[in-house]
């Protein structure tokens, strides 16, 4: 059977990932198929490449602090403009009748199957983020767009795919399908990765990562579980939680790392939510900084309340994707996060005075939670910034990541309470991700309304009963200049 595979356009080739690396080496060593490795991620992208700056100065005249915010709109325009413009691509190298098609950032996604299936291709859709939505619910989104007579072309595969998983058998059935049961042990015996070829490309044309980091890295997940798991605006809560290292020692897990990274890079990211230093990890960590591999891991400030954790920062980990969220009392509350500002500021001290200087920050923001005040807007991102001066101050590299909150149908429930916030029923006022596709559906980018079924229009309230727009309307451009560029005469 001759079947193709490709990257959705929200994953990024420039680093390997443990989904793309097990399906490419399933894919290939299944005498079943005929497998061919679509270079559309990578030509996509260099083609958006050519109309950024054209939608940067329309975003300026817009708004310039969203402008500023590039790592709240890029990867959702990334997405955007490459599913509803560039599916003329995929189509022109797409020869076979079968795409296995792994799909990452699904608010978008969603309509470009749609549309690839109306052109008769068979397609088969994977990938973690799937087991948020039932099968129903994402065929119906799907249809939207689909043509009726096309939507029999749709395999759904939802759980984990590992080198046991006889994905020729589910193709043969064509009946949607979830996978329960997984032997995660074949994870660690991955060689293969297709993405290696698309990063060698991407380097002929100058793009890495060492704008946030100074080392290119590969990402791995050894666990998707939070110990936390408790914020009110998480997914977490909606998948099944897995520890992908039972039953490899650590030494086999390290060393299949280490062979990942070797084909071109020479760090690792682990993006296990709040990492967490287990004797079985910290072997795992002390076998890669034997052989000079740099590390970074998510964590946050919960984490960092502890000296311990310090030291396993300063022992193993060159850089730290930062979970502060907001330093805002009020917003920290709401949401449950279990720590407040004056955590915060004594996290930033505890770091300045025992940590190494050499660790890379890179911390995520999220724009738009409920708030009390238009004060307490501006005074949350004044406090971010003296934040991030106080560190760079004294020698770390630092910046934010600005998220866009993004409240979908099973979290409403619990994350709404119409008082502080609430599901916005006009066209006035409106903030979170459904901003960001808002703008995009003004500007052209995006071409139907499938995104309104996954990001929820919010509306928030201050104190008083009063509606508050967007975080963007109220700070002013140097403060968002200061907290969202890495340098202040970054370009």
């Amino acid at each position: 059977m001759k079947v193709s595979f490709t990257l959705g356009v929200g994953e990024d080739v420039r680093v390997n990932n443990i989904p793309c690396r097990v399906l490419t080496e399933n894919l290939t060593r299944n005498p079943n198929f005929d497998v061919t490795f679509l270079n559309y991620t990578i030509t996509s992208n260099l083609n958006l490449e050519r109309v950024t700056p054209e939608f940067v100065n329309k975003i300026q005249k817009e708004n310039r602090v969203i402008r500023e915010c590039t790592t709240s709109w890029y990867t959702l325009f990334q997405v955007a403009y490459s599913n509803y413009h560039h599916i003329d691509l995929l189509m022109q190298e797409l020869k076979t009748e079968y795409l296995f098609y792994s799909m990452a950032a699904l608010q978008i996604e969603f309509s470009h199957i749609g549309q690839i299936l109306n052109r008769g291709v068979k397609v088969i859709i994977g990938g973690s983020l799937l087991n948020s939505y039932s099968f129903k619910e994402i065929r119906d989104i799907i249809s939207l767009v689909a043509e009726e007579k096309y939507m029999d072309n749709l395999l759904i595969v939802k759980g984990y795919v590992d080198l046991t998983t006889d994905l020729y058998k589910i193709v043969r059935e064509w009946k949607d399908v979830e996978i329960t049961e997984n032997d995660f042990t074949t994870f660690w015996e991955c060689t293969e990765d297709y993405t290696v070829d698309k990063v060698n490309r991407l380097k002929k044309f100058g793009l890495t990562f060492k704008k946030y980091y100074p080392f290119e890295y590969s990402v791995f997940i050894l666990d998707n579980k939070c110990w936390w798991n408790q914020c009110r605006f998480c997914t977490y809560p909606l998948y099944q939680h897995k520890d992908f290292t039972i039953g490899s020692p650590a030494g086999k897990i390290s060393n299949n790392i280490i062979t990942a990274i070797r084909k071109y890079g020479n760090g690792v990211f682990f993006t296990n939510d709040y990492f967490q230093f287990t004797p079985k990890y910290k072997e795992i960590l002390q076998n890669l900084v034997d052989e000079g591999i740099k590390i970074v891991i998510f964590s946050g400030i919960q984490a960092f309340k502890n000296e311990k954790y310090i030291d396993n920062i300063n022992k193993y980990i060159s850089a730290v994707k930062l979970g502060v969220e907001s330093f805002s009392d009020f917003s920290l509350q709401y949401n449950n996060k279990g720590y407040t500002y004056a955590d915060i500021q004594n996290v930033l001290k505890s770091i300045k005075s025992n940590m190494k200087r050499d660790v890379s920050f890179l911390t995520n923001m999220i724009v738009d939670l409920p708030i009390n005040s238009k004060d307490e807007i501006v005074r949350n991102y004044e406090r971010a910034w003296q934040f991030k001066k106080e560190l760079i101050d004294v020698g770390y590299r630092f910046n934010y990541s600005a998220k866009l909150l993004t409240i979908n149908k099973d979290q409403v429930e619990k994350f709404i309470d119409n008082k502080y916030v609430a599901i916005n029923k006009g066209t006035n006022n409106i903030s979170g991700r459904y901003l960001i596709f808002d703008m995009f559906r003004k500007l052209g980018v995006i071409k139907d309304d499938t995104y309104k079924t996954m990001a929820l229009p919010l509306l928030r309230f201050d104190e008083n009963g009063d509606e508050l727009s967007t975080d963007f309307d109220y700070i002013d451009y140097d403060l968002a200049v200061n907290v969202f560029r890495w340098r202040k005469d970054e370009s």
